[in-house]
């Protein structure tokens, strides 16, 4: 809001002109606020008389006094400040002005507009954009508008994804020392794009701020374009200058590309060929930069039908790595040489005043035209000749005495308030002159402020006028930040200093600046914060849908129509003509007064009915540095640099509770070293393969030297250097970068660590001589892993066992045999130990499956999961806060009500949604398929969806007060009575039932179940008449289908159900689905692991205890002993075997249960079987003639040949050679017709005696199905 100064000049000699009546001005803003300090100001003038006055603001049932005195003197002039209380409301108010004497009173009412205290908040997070996992950190911060702290509470804070999905949510936040900050972790798998945080204030205003989501690299360098903003069409050339640098500040080598384009303006009537005229041009670095005059003749410049503009692209590419980074430009062509601007001009004249403005004269790209000589004239007569200065600008002043036109044309408050006032006494005859007086400029009058003088003519007139003053924004509390150096090495310690006002809270933030090029953002500011203030400038008299432009007191001049030389004129207002009511309403001042400041009016014939004032009722009583610390007027803050060399921007920003806000300037703290190497591998290679390792070498020194470059032998690889093949010793020049490059062909599998070594020689071969740099001994040496992998296809399998003891010894014998195809080196094993079923669940809740996952079915089938197993721990009194925050780190994407916040008008949504698809029998229509269709049971479907809904509107607390229920259980018992044929329904039924509380049915069907069940070995289950053969493993029991293991644990849940459960047939079901479990906690797909995990959570909170157990492996050379007890019952104990084959021994002791897991890893050779699926692999050339090609297509052909009509859910798991690009696609089906599909791949490592890589197809609900091809860059085998 503006501050406005008032001046009030006293001409002496106009005294004894004013008529002796007695006048009165009072000055007051159009809109009072209640949290700060107003003003307002009283001019009297000619009192015969004393009085009493009397100025009182009205609002609700109070008042609060602005004047209340007695006046003796003749002419009196005052300003008294007042406060409103911070407890009303923003509404409609009164001023009332009342002064009375014996003979003369005073009375004048005008309204004003209350407004409560405003605030603004900014939000900053400590980048603006983040990888996949990654912790965002968020600060918000809220101030008053004279800058000073508050603290806010946010009602609500939210986080939506880029589909506005609201992701997660704070309530009720408060901020601590006037900062509130919170983090939120991103999961794995985010969508990407951006994401928006929406805090909700108490005024119910709202601030969004937004972040980016992506997997990215970090540029190394930027590219900054420099070209003109304007050329003219006779302009012969202009010129480019692009610089690249790398973000630590050092010129990057290499080569620029520029691209230089006018494009066509093409029509829909006018088709043609040539869109746009281009010139290229290519040209090396120097020092990191270029420069490139452009010829403007071939552009045709004159020429119509093209863009008045070039549109600039330069590209810079990186020697010896390649890597390119682009930026572009544009130059706008105009046909003007130049402009000549009016500025500093007012609207309106007053005749007898001088008007003052300014000329400039700018060419192009505004550069100023100096000693120019403009002519001004004045409704076409010649005013007269001004020269322009260094700046292109002349003051011009023109005499108004003699300007009797209505209008000419010449051709050629701070933040809404009184903030100072005050008199200037003119004791000067005159009628013409000037006068000076200082202003104090402070930060109180930013970023606007309005001056406004006023005096009286001796005909009762205000005579004003008003200019407004631009203020530089800054702040009381004065902020700075200084490094103790601007550069430092990396891993070094270095220090910070900030100063700012004494107790100040201050906040800190560092971001490297490779961050800022690949994602900028609006940069906090003095600018930004100052942008947030409401009402900087009051414009009228409308605020806030109050209309306070309060009727004219002078009554309108009688229309009387004249007639003239035969022709009668109607007199009319002129609206173009200015007066002093507008200067004061455009300042959004309130004036009382009985001065004349309006301009006269003539009364019109048919008055326009005014708009309806509003009427209202009186009421009663009803990642470097993000971190904040606090400052006792400086502080010294010490940290380490992190091991990085780049350029960090740094800045911040303090609050103190009297002084106010305060940000500093950005400063930055550029990490490097004079001599340093950078090695450029691959991610992962498979053994025997060959490799190059790059290896680039860095001097800043201000001489040559002679280095060494090495790379350490070791037993793990073998290395030949390519280049050079001078055994990598080489002259290196001041500012030059030398690239090596050696050949690797690893042997060991596993992590290979790679160690380059570059140091200088003591060396005379620098011609300039031996210099203090060239005697040190420079070195720097890098380390980084390659991954070495087998060959072949990972194979993992499992041998679970739930042993239970009540004090006696339980041994079980486990053998390990590795098949004969496993490649060598690549079998490992180890032993699991879990004093609970559900511990290597409670450790994977991110992470169940050892497959692909991501569909919306998937997704929420593992949320459900997560819940499972967190509903378990919490019933047990086993959950722990590590174990409760990883669990709501993966709900908190998608959302499950109990731990997270679910939206109930989504929940009712959904529920209109299914009841509108329930039909008039109770059952809802199968719409679509299973998602297994290996249960599929044709005329029984829609029964099954029945089940399906009905057991999950239980599940989720609905009773049957709710009329699908009640129908769905309707539909359910009459099917029964019908007759079901299908077993996986019987299951499914029994479970609905049993959640419904029908004892009777439940135990119906589980009679029909156990006719039908496996019962071998103490346990029991559930197989399928017809499935896909299982591969035999040695030694090893072969894990069920999916749809086996989830028919199995549809009747455990039954079974759990009941009233009086048998726990003795329920534990011979859990022992069967132990042996089910993956090294991760689950089972074989989403479907199973669902179902299974509440089905064995339920048994288990009946069967709890916690007893402790001995756990010893054993085998012929060593033996390791696992304690179990309540202290660590959930933990995984693992030992890793130091022979992956052979037989070891499990002995148990104690009481209570033990998991114990035997997991075995091995990679097999490329096998040659199939099994449902005929999968064939064709590879095309980008270039046939490349015998070694570095592009190709791969075309995918999949045809289901297995026993169903139709697959389930298809993954096409494509392996990457070494050094190419990955890719990975899903098709969601495959039918008996053949489905193909080709997509690209690129080298992007070279990588020599490339290893054959897998393809593979499978359903992912039928893991026997299956078929592998493998592939290379020269032939592809195909089985």
């Amino acid at each position: 809001m503006v501050s406005t100064i008032f001046l009030s000049t006293f001409l002496f000699h106009f005294i004894v002109a004013v008529a002796s009546e007695p006048r009165y001005i009072l000055w007051i803003s159009s809109v009072v606020q209640s949290h700060s300090t107003e003003k307002a100001c009283l001019h009297l003038l000619n009192l015969n008389e004393s009085v009493s006055l009397s100025v009182v603001l009205e609002y609700n049932e109070f008042n609060t006094t602005i004047f209340d005195q007695s006046v003796e003197e003749e002419n009196f002039y005052a300003c008294a400040d007042f406060k409103v209380s911070p407890k009303s409301s923003e509404q409609l108010a009164f001023v009332t002005l009342l002064a009375k004497g014996d003979t003369l009173k005073i009375f004048e009412r005008r309204s004003v507009a209350l407004t409560s205290e405003e605030t603004v908040t900014f939000m900053q997070t400590d980048k603006p954009i983040y990888k996949p996992g990654e912790n965002v950190q968020i600060r918000i911060v809220t101030l008053n508008t004279k800058f000073k702290p508050v603290e806010d509470l946010y009602p609500l804070i939210t986080l939506q994804d880029p589909q506005n999905n609201r992701i997660f949510q704070w309530k009720n936040v408060t901020s601590f020392q006037n900062i509130t900050q919170l983090s939120f972790p991103l999961i794995s798998e985010p969508m990407f794009g951006d994401y928006s945080i929406i805090v909700q204030r108490k005024s119910r205003n709202t601030l969004i701020h937004q972040f980016t989501v992506n997997r990215y690299v970090l540029p190394k360098f930027e590219v900054k374009v420099n070209v003109p903003q304007t050329i003219t069409i006779s302009d012969d050339e202009f010129q480019v200058d692009a610089c690249a640098k790398y973000t630590f500040g050092q010129p990057v080598q290499g080569k620029a590309q520029i691209h230089v384009c006018r494009e066509y303006f093409s029509s829909q009537n006018c088709e043609t060929d040539n869109n746009e005229i281009c010139e290229q041009f290519i040209a090396q670095l120097r020092n990191g930069c270029v420069s490139q005059i452009v010829n403007t003749k071939v552009f045709q410049l004159y020429r119509s039908g093209f863009y008045m503009s070039f549109h600039i692209t330069v590209t810079a590419t990186e020697i010896g790595t390649g890597i390119q980074i682009s930026e572009k430009a544009s130059v706008s062509i105009t046909q003007l040489l130049g402009s000549v601007n009016f500025e500093n001009m007012d609207t309106f004249y007053r005749r007898g005043i001088p008007y003052f403005g300014t000329l400039k004269f700018s060419g192009p790209n505004n550069v100023p035209m100096v000693n120019k000589l403009l002519q001004l004239e004045l409704n076409d007569k010649f005013i007269g000749n001004y020269t322009t200065d260094e700046n292109g600008e002349a003051q011009l002043s023109i005499d108004t005495s003699d300007i009797f036109d209505p209008e000419f044309t010449l051709k050629v408050m701070a933040k809404g308030t009184i903030f100072l006032s005050g008199q200037k006494e003119i004791r000067n005859k005159a009628w013409k002159g000037n006068f000076s007086f200082p202003i104090n400029i402070s930060a109180d009058l930013a970023p606007v402020a309005i001056m406004f003088v006023y005096t009286l003519h001796p005909s009762g007139e205000i005579v004003a006028d008003s200019v407004k003053f631009q203020v530089d924004k800054c702040f009381k509390n004065k902020v700075s930040i200084k490094f103790s150096k601007e550069q430092g090495l990396p891993g070094s310690n270095t220090s910070l200093y900030l100063q700012a006002a004494p107790d100040s809270f201050c906040a800190l933030r560092a971001v490297d600046k490779s961050v800022l090029l690949l994602k900028s953002e609006k940069e906090l500011s003095a600018e930004n914060v100052y942008s947030l203030l409401p009402n900087i400038e009051l414009y009228g008299y409308f605020y806030h849908d109050l209309n306070l432009d309060d009727a004219r007191l002078d009554p309108c001049i009688p229309q009387k129509d004249m007639f003239y030389n035969g022709l009668y004129y109607i007199p009319v207002s002129n609206s173009g003509d200015g007066d002093i009511y507008n200067i004061i309403k455009d300042m959004g001042l309130k004036v009382f007064t009985n001065l004349h400041y309006r301009k006269p009016e003539v009364c019109s014939m048919e008055r326009m009915k005014p708009f309806p004032r509003p009427l209202y009722l009186a009421r009663g009583d009803s990642k470097l540095l993000y971190s904040a610390s606090k400052a006792a007027g400086s502080a010294n803050l010490s940290f380490l640099i992190p091991d990085t060399i780049t350029r960090w921007e740094t800045n911040g920003f303090c609050m103190n509770g009297e002084v106010g806000f305060g940000i500093s300037s950005t400063i930055a703290l550029e990490v490097s070293q004079s001599f340093f190497v950078e090695m450029t591998l691959p991610f992962s290679v498979i053994r025997n393969e060959q490799s190059d390792v790059i290896v680039t070498v860095f001097s800043y020194l201000n001489t040559c030297i002679e280095i060494s470059v090495q790379l350490e032998a070791s037993q793990n690889f073998e290395a030949n250097i390519s280049t050079p093949k001078n055994n990598g010793s080489e002259i290196i020049q001041a500012g030059e970068r030398k690239t090596y490059v050696w050949t690797l062909t690893p042997k060991k599998l596993g992590k290979v660590n790679i160690t380059v070594v570059a140091e200088s020689k003591q060396s005379s071969a620098c011609p300039n001589g031996a210099t203090e740099q060239q005697n040190l001994n420079w070195k720097d040496t890098v380390v980084r892993s390659l991954l070495v992998e087998p060959e072949g296809i990972e194979k993992e399998k499992t041998e679970s066992f739930l042993i239970c003891t009540k004090g006696t010894k339980v041994s079980k014998q486990v053998i390990l045999d590795l098949p004969n195809n496993v490649v060598e080196g690549s079998a490992r094993a180890f032993f699991t130990v879990v004093g609970d079923i559900l511990g290597l669940a409670t450790q994977n809740l991110e992470n169940l499956l050892q497959m692909p996952y991501g569909s919306g079915e998937q997704n929420i089938a593992l949320l459900a999961s997560d819940t499972y197993v967190l509903d378990y721990l919490k019933s047990t009194e086993q959950l722990t806060e590590e174990v409760k925050s990883k669990a709501l780190f993966s709900l908190s994407s998608e959302g499950m009500k109990k731990y997270v916040f679910i939206d109930d008008q989504v929940q009712q949504q959904t529920l209109i949604w299914l009841s509108s698809k329930q039909e008039s029998n109770g059952c809802f229509k199968s719409d679509g398929k299973l998602f297994n269709n290996a249960w599929e049971s044709g005329d029984e479907e829609d029964i099954l969806l029945t089940a399906y809904i009905f057991g999950a509107l239980l599940e989720a607390g609905l009773n049957f007060t709710f009329p699908a229920l009640r129908h769905g259980l309707f539909c359910l018992e009459e099917a029964l009575e019908n007759g079901i044929t299908n077993g996986y329904t019987h299951a499914v039924l029994a479970y609905a039932f049993g959640l419904a509380g029908k004892e009777k049915q439940v135990e119906s069907l589980l009679q029909i179940l156990d006719q039908s069940a496996t019962k071998i070995n103490n346990v029991i289950y559930w197989e399928r008449p017809k499935k896909p053969k299982t591969e035999a493993t040695p030694f090893f029991t072969p894990w069920a289908p999916s749809a086996e293991t989830e028919k199995t644990c549809y009747v455990l849940l039954a079974l759990m159900s009941q009233k009086m459960p048998n726990l003795t047939y329920a534990s011979k079901v859990v022992q069967w689905l132990a042996q089910q479990m993956n090294s991760h906690g689950g089972f074989s797909s989403t479907q199973d692991t669902a179902v299974c995990l509440l089905a064995i959570t339920r048994y288990m909170k009946l069967t709890f205890s916690n007893d402790q157990n001995t756990v010893t492996f054993s085998n012929e050379e060593s033996n390791e002993i696992f304690q179990i007890n309540s202290d660590n019952r959930l933990l995984v104990q693992r030992s890793e075997l130091t022979k992956a084959h052979g037989q070891y021994t499990v002995d148990v002791e104690g009481q209570g249960c033990a998991f114990i897991q035997a997991t075995l890893r091995y990679n097999v050779l490329l096998p040659k079987k199939a099994s449902g699926f005929s999968l064939s692999l064709q590879m095309a050339k980008k270039n046939s003639s490349d015998i070694f090609q570095n592009n190709f297509d791969l075309t995918l052909s999949v045809k289901y040949i297995g026993m169903r009509n139709n697959s389930n859910i298809v993954l096409v798991d494509v392996k990457m050679l070494s050094g190419f690009t990955p890719v990975m696609s899903s098709i969601e089906e495959v039918s008996g017709t053949e489905n193909s599909f080709t997509f690209s791949v690129e080298q992007s490592n070279l990588v020599s005696n490339i290893q054959p890589a897998p393809v593979m197809v499978y359903d992912y609900y039928e893991k026997d199905e299956y078929a592998i091809v493998s592939y290379n860059v020269n032939s592809v085998s195909v089985s």
